[in-house]
């Protein structure tokens, strides 16, 4: 059984991860290079102190959310649908306001902080769970609970 487009798609794949390899190699070399040369100039400065004790940078969340977008994206999906919603829907309303296609780690991470933002405003009283959606929570507006139903 051959199947010349399997190959073909994999030998791709494989081309893409080898670049993207090499990319990242570059950009290491590139850090540890301009690392070593601040330690120098550091060095020339201060002799006295060791640039490799220095603490990291916390580094931004990638694609972070401005101060309550999550919370306004949670009651704007809400309400255009008039259904209840997982914080899997919130999320994906998230990315394509933002017009982004995240990869599984950054996408699980909007996730999570949709579902903070639905608890956050669940404890303020603005939304409820109303069940379930296979293993997610369904919430919705807490003035429409009476008239809600199940998630499309």
């Amino acid at each position: 059984m051959e199947r010349p487009n399997i190959v073909a798609g994999l030998i791709e794949k494989r081309r893409q991860l080898v670049a993207r390899l090499k990319c990242a190699r570059a950009e290491t070399t590139t850090l540890t290079v301009g690392i070593d040369a601040l330690d120098v100039v550091l060095k020339l400065f201060a002799p006295e102190i060791n640039g490799a004790d220095a603490k990291p940078v916390r580094l931004p969340t990638y694609h972070a959310a401005r101060k309550g977008e999550m919370q306004r994206a949670a009651p704007e999906l809400l309400r255009e649908t008039g259904v209840p919603v997982t914080s899997r829907m919130v999320a994906k309303r998230f990315c394509q306001a933002r017009g982004f296609n995240p990869d599984d780690a950054t996408f699980t991470n909007i996730r999570n902080r949709a579902s903070y933002a639905l608890c956050h405003m669940r404890d303020r009283g603005m939304v409820l769970a109303v069940g379930h959606d296979k293993a997610n929570v369904c919430w919705a507006l807490a003035n429409d609970v009476g008239s809600a139903t199940a998630p499309l």
